[in-house]
């Protein structure tokens, strides 16, 4: 049962919620109300531990790769889960969880997650489906001043190729430089779109 909170508690909460949408960017506990930290907590949990239990389902499919280099690509698949569980983790140490009672200390049905993994992966097709990503620039600004490049690359990503709509679009933002010989990717840093920072005109297809 959900704790009653008193009207100071109320308050503030009600306060740090007004001031996240004007803009605070929250930095350290000191910033946090209990309600926030709270929240924090539970969501953080929930990607840690989804994170974490894609790695077995992962592995079971992984095992029946049809080559070296396509078991590599799975394991590498597997190893990035349990970094971003990692990662996690332990940034919830940061909020005074502990990291060992979290991973080693809790029952199975303790941990916080979709049950996206409940059902494993039985082959390589599946592994394949479940992790299909396809990225497509649509449309692209260069701008070049001596030996700096930078480019403004509008995509589109979709599950599968043949999906009618993607399920997200952005920008790439690269930085390169030439070093006489040839072009340096000096930075990569992308933005995905949302309703409330839709991509610019002057971004997409057709744009002069």
């Amino acid at each position: 049962m959900a704790k009653q909170l008193t009207p100071e508690e109320a308050r503030a909460e009600e306060e740090m919620k007004a001031k996240v949408a004007d803009g605070f960017v929250v930095e350290s506990l000191a910033d946090m109300t209990p309600g926030y930290r709270k929240a924090l907590i539970v969501q953080l949990t929930v990607q840690a531990d989804t994170e974490l239990m894609s790695a077995p389902s992962y592995w079971m499919a992984a095992r029946y790769a049809p080559s070296a280099n396509t078991q590599v690509s799975a394991h590498a698949i597997i190893q990035d889960e349990l970094a971003h569980a990692n990662i996690a983790y332990r940034l919830l140490e940061d909020l005074g969880e502990s990291k060992e009672r979290l991973v080693y200390g809790r029952e199975p049905h303790e941990f916080k997650h979709p049950y996206g993994f409940d059902q494993p992966l039985d082959n390589w097709a599946e592994l394949v489906v479940a992790n299909g990503f396809f990225e497509r620039e649509i449309a692209s600004r260069v701008e070049q001043y001596g030996r700096v490049v930078h480019v403004f690359s509008t995509y589109e990503s979709r599950h599968a190729p043949e999906d009618p709509e993607p399920f997200m679009r952005g920008i790439n933002s690269f930085q390169l430089w030439n070093d006489g010989t040839r072009w340096w990717v000096v930075s990569i840093l992308w933005e995905g779109e949302r309703a409330a920072n839709p991509i610019p005109a002057r971004y997409l297809p057709g744009a002069p």
